[in-house]
C-alpha cells in the first residue's frame, strides 16, 4: 500500500526505496522493477530499487553464500508445490498426480512477468498496478502455492488499482 501511495504522488524515491525492500523481502515479487521500467520509464529508480535490495541481501550473502543462495534466492524454485492451495495445481494433483517441477515454476514466473507486455500501452502508476494484479494471478493461481491470503492480498490490490485507474481518469477528463 505504501508502496502504491508513493507512487501515485509522485514520490518516486520513496517508490524505489519500497519497491527495493520489498523486492529483498519477497524473492517472487521480481517483476516490480519490470513493471517499473515497462510503465513508468523509472530507469533510475530501478537501480535505485536493486541497490536496496542489494544492501539488505549483500550482509547475509556475505556471511554464508551457499545458505543464502539455497534459503533466499532458490527456496521459491526448490520448494514443491502445496496440494492444499487454492490453485491450478493443486486440481491438477488431485486429477492427474500431477507435481510442477522446478522449470515448470521458472515458467510461470516468467509468464507471470511477461504478461504485463500487452498492458504496456497504459504509461501510467494504474497500468502498472493492472500488470502487477495480474502478474499476481498468474503466479498465484498457476503456480501452486496460493492460499486464501494470496487472494486476499491480490484482492486489496486490485481495490487500489480500481482507485488509481479512476483517479487517473478523472484527471484526464478535467
Amino acid at each position: 500500500a505504501a508502496l502504491t501511495i508513493a507512487s501515485v504522488r509522485g514520490m518516486h524515491k520513496t517508490s524505489a526505496v519500497l519497491g527495493g525492500l520489498t523486492l529483498s523481502l519477497k524473492q517472487y515479487l521480481f517483476f516490480l522493477p519490470v513493471h517499473w521500467f515497462l510503465f513508468l520509464r523509472w530507469r533510475m529508480l530501478i537501480v535505485l530499487a536493486f541497490a536496496v535490495a542489494a544492501l539488505t541481501a549483500v550482509p547475509f550473502a556475505l556471511w554464508d553464500l551457499q545458505r543464502f543462495l539455497d534459503n533466499g534466492v532458490f527456496f521459491q524454485l526448490q520448494v514443491p508445490p502445496r496440494n492444499d492451495t487454492i490453485a491450478l495445481t493443486s486440481l491438477l494433483f488431485r486429477w492427474l498426480n500431477f507435481e510442477p517441477s522446478m522449470i515448470w515454476n521458472a515458467a510461470i514466473a516468467l509468464l507471470a512477468t511477461g504478461s504485463a507486455l500487452w498492458l504496456r500501452r497504459l504509461r501510467h502508476v494504474g497500468g502498472m498496478l493492472l500488470a502487477t494484479n495480474l502478474s499476481f494471478f498468474i503466479l498465484f493461481f498457476v503456480g501452486g502455492r496460493a492460499l486464501t491470503n494470496y487472494y486476499y492480498l491480490m484482492a486489496g490490490l486490485l481495490l487500489m488499482t480500481i482507485a488509481v485507474l479512476l483517479r487517473t481518469e478523472a484527471e484526464r477528463g478535467s
